[in-house]
């Protein structure tokens, strides 16, 4: 049975940068949980806003579910500013 992997991204971004942020998160997620050869499923669902995505993220969190979340450098950079 193939495991899954959920990646949740901002619908407000533009399609180009919904697919980047994606591909980040799934590396990252790789990168700190799987640990075998087994093949995954990924699946990209849209959070409406940066707010709902940072709510699915809580809610993830308060139900233990292993999590790794990515922000780019520019996102990073602007939130500091």
């Amino acid at each position: 049975m193939k495991k899954t992997i959920y990646v949740f991204v901002r619908n407000d971004l533009s399609y180009p940068q919904k697919v980047v942020q994606s591909s980040h998160a799934v590396l990252e997620a790789t990168r700190a949980f799987i640990r075998d050869d087994n093949r995954y499923k990924i699946v990209v669902v849209a959070a409406k806003s940066e707010v709902k995505l940072k709510s699915i993220v809580e809610e993830a969190a308060s139900h233990k579910i292993a999590r790794s979340c990515w922000i780019s450098k520019m996102e990073r950079a602007a939130s500091a500013a």
